[in-house]
Parts: structure tokens; C-alpha cells; sequence
């Protein structure tokens, strides 16, 4: 079948071909960017975290009045937290892994070369914490009880020793020969030794979108530390299975032990995470469904662009099929319009997909369109016009040719 007659024909009628191939070039552009935004938000809220999250569980305690002793304290709490069935540790916290809240300091391999864009995040852990955390040392050694030193939560101090992520020491010390090296702190180049490095963990900036963090999301680093002060974050692991149990159980346990406190903020980790890619989660649900209405809007525009043309053609297709046309000559010309019509949509689809994706790079500084997903979505154009024409074309294939002469 010849393509000419049929494009001269859509440029008689040219005005609703030309808003379906307008309509066809929209949805392009922001099909695919959509589905490019959609994946890279799954891809963010399917990063490991590092630590057990299934079986890891925080809260906040907090004393009415001043306490007197606050290291036996937080001991005591450790001991009957651990205590509880099911419990594998616990460890007092600075700051709830991933929850929003973070310290950030400033660490540098080699003396005077302090930059303060060079952050990393700062928590603290007992000689359990790593235990409680669900990870492993991979090189050195854990803190020892005798190294933990209680501190005030304002406290900038720093240890003499610390903990390293894998990530982390790999960024300072690419030889990998971090273990027994020592790190500089701040402007004024004190030196901290390095005893161990520990499987990755994610940092507290693991939710922020900014470009800044984009390569630090595993750059931690663990003082030996537990904060003192009226209020404090315990951080706890149960064996799997147990967590639920275990939450309703530890806040009567403490309070037991000391009536005069508040627990609150008894949160699991999956229940933190879930609010840090609340965001992420909700824009992804929001661009499925415009993709879905924008793809249901554009196969019936086609559909109704064909069903127009074979209505206003009804006599015309009746005397091609006297003159002999099959009902495959009439299909396929629909299906050869509905193509035409398709990639003039497409070609401009192209232009303004790439021109979508640069206004997104520069100005919310979203990654580049990978090459693969504007082929993909011509694909599918191209099978969705088709098969939304295909009734259509159906329908027209079926009118008798007695139609032709029923006016004569």
C-alpha cells in the first residue's frame, strides 16, 4: 500500500492528527522522564543501610528530675534492657542511624588539610553498639569497656581512638592501609588513631537529596562515647521475630526500674526509613498515576481520531471494498495513518523529552536522562497507537460494500 495517498490525505484533515501527534510528543516526554524520576526513587529507597533494620528499634528516655549519677544510670538501663528475652544488645546513641538528627566533624588524613566541605558523620557507641548495630569489624578490633568515656551531649571533644566505615577509610586511604594510621581533627590537627574498620553504615544524611552528600552516604565514623544528660537514645536489636514483643515490653521494664522518666519515640528502624523516603515514595505514587491517565487520555485520542475517520470515510471505505479492497488492505491503512501520525509525534516527543530532562538537570539538579529510556518509549508509542487504532481499523474493515451504492 502506498504511504503517499494516506499522508496527503491526514494533511487534508490535518488538525486532529496534528493535536494527537502533539498529545503523542507530550506524553512522551513526560512518560519517560516519569518512569527515569520513579526508578531512581526506587533505586534511593533500595540502597543497604548497613545495620540489621528488620530487628533494630529506637526510643528516648527522659528523667523528670536531676539525676545524680548518671553513668550507673545508663548502665542499670543497659542491663535490664539486655536482660529482656529476646533482646540480642542495645547501646546508648547519640543520634537514631538514618532518623534526621546528625553530627557532623571534621576529619583529614594528613596534617593542614583541614576543608570544611569535607564533613562526615559522627555517632556514638559502647563497647556493644557494633553488636547492637548488626555489624562487623572487618579490620582491627571493637572498643574496649575501658575505652568509653561518658560525655555531655554538647560535648566536641574527641577520643583518642576511633571506629571507621569501610567507605569511609577507602575515601582517606585508598591504598587500604587505614588501620593504625591516624586521622587529624579539625583546624587544629589533633591526631586520632584508627582501630578498626567496620562494615558500611548508612550516615544521617542517607535521606537528603543534595548533591553535596551524594558520594559520603556510607562515611561514618563511631567515638567511643555515651552522651549523659536528663534525656538519652537507646538503640536496641532483637533476635527476628521478636521485635514487636520487645517494644511493648522495654518501655515498662525501665520505667519499673526508674518511675521518675519518660519513654517515648519508640520507633522501629523499617518506620524511620519509611518516613526519611516518605517524599521519595509519595512523588513516585503521584507520577504512576500521570503516566496511567496520560497514557489512558492518548490511546483514547487516537481511538477517537480513528473512529472520526472512519465515520466521516464510511462510503469512501464501502467503495474501496467494491472496487475490491480486502478487509487486510483497510486495516492496514489505518494502522499506516495512526504510524504516520505517530512518529511526526514522536520525532517532536524526542526533542522535548531531552529538552524536559535539561530543565530538571539544571534547575533541581536531577541526574541526566540514561540513553536506554527514550528508545523504550518510542516502542511503546508505537504499540500503543497501534493497538488503540486496531479496533477501530477492525470496525472499518467490516462495513460491506452494498454501502457504496445505497445512495446511487
Amino acid at each position: 500500500m502506498e504511504i503517499q495517498p494516506i499522508f496527503n490525505a491526514l494533511v487534508r484533515n490535518r488538525t486532529g492528527a496534528m493535536l494527537i501527534a502533539l498529545q503523542i510528543a507530550l506524553t512522551l516526554a513526560v512518560v519517560v522522564n516519569a518512569v527515569f524520576i520513579i526508578n531512581q526513587k526506587l533505586a534511593r529507597m533500595e540502597r543497604p543501610v548497613g545495620i540489621d533494620k528488620d530487628n533494630i528499634f529506637t526510643l528516648r528516655t527522659t528523667s523528670i528530675d536531676e539525676l545524680e549519677n548518671r553513668e550507673t544510670f545508663l548502665q542499670a538501663d543497659m542491663d535490664v534492657i539486655r536482660a529482656i528475652p529476646g533482646v540480642i544488645s542495645a547501646t546508648p546513641v547519640l543520634t537514631t542511624p538514618q532518623g534526621g538528627g546528625t553530627r557532623v566533624d571534621g576529619y583529614h588524613a594528613e596534617q593542614g588539610g583541614y576543608d570544611f566541605a569535607q564533613l562526615v558523620n559522627i555517632n556514638y557507641v559502647d563497647h556493644m553498639g557494633f553488636e547492637a548495630l548488626g555489624l562487623k569489624i572487618v579490620e582491627g578490633r571493637n572498643f574496649t569497656p575501658q575505652e568509653i568515656r561518658y560525655v555531655a551531649r554538647n560535648d566536641d571533644s574527641v577520643p583518642e581512638n576511633i571506629i571507621l566505615t569501610e567507605d569511609y577509610a577507602n575515601r582517606l586511604f585508598p591504598e587500604g592501609d587505614a588501620l593504625g594510621k591516624n586521622l587529624y581533627y579539625g583546624d587544629n590537627d589533633r591526631p586520632i588513631k584508627i582501630i578498626g574498620i567496620a562494615e558500611n553504615m548508612a550516615a544521617g544524611w542517607f535521606g537528603a537529596n543534595s548533591p553535596v552528600v551524594a558520594d559520603k552516604m556510607y562515611d561514618m565514623v563511631f567515638h567511643p562515647y555515651i552522651t549523659y544528660g536528663n534525656s538519652a537514645w537507646y538503640l536496641i536489636r532483637t533476635e527476628p521475630g521478636a521485635q514487636n514483643e520487645v517494644m511493648l515490653k522495654v518501655e515498662d521494664v525501665l520505667v519499673e526500674r526508674f518511675p521518675e522518666r519518660l519513654v517515648d519515640n519508640i520507633r522501629s528502624q523499617n518506620d524511620l526509613l519509611s518516613r526519611v523516603y516518605a517524599s521519595d515514595k509519595a512523588l513516585a505514587i503521584i507520577l504512576s498515576t500521570v503516566i496511567v491517565l496520560l497514557i489512558g487520555i492518548t490511546s483514547l485520542g487516537v481511538v477517537g481520531l480513528a473512529n472520526s475517520s472512519v465515520s466521516q470515510r464510511h462510503k469512501q471505505i464501502g467503495t474501496r471494498r467494491a472496487l475490491g479492497a480486502q478487509k487486510a488492505d483497510v486495516i492496514s491503512y489505518f494502522l499506516i495513518e495512526n504510524f504516520i501520525v505517530t512518529t511526526f509525534g514522536i520525532i517532536a516527543g524526542i526533542f522535548l523529552t531531552y529538552g524536559f530532562n535539561y530543565w530538571l538537570v539544571t534547575e533541581f539538579a536531577q541526574p541526566k536522562l540514561e540513553g536506554y529510556y527514550v528508545p523504550l518509549g518510542v516502542i511503546l508509542l508505537l504499540l500503543l497507537g497501534q493497538l488503540a487504532v486496531f479496533m477501530p481499523a477492525l470496525k472499518a474493515s467490516s462495513i460491506s460494500p452494498a454501502v457504496a451504492t445505497r445512495s446511487i
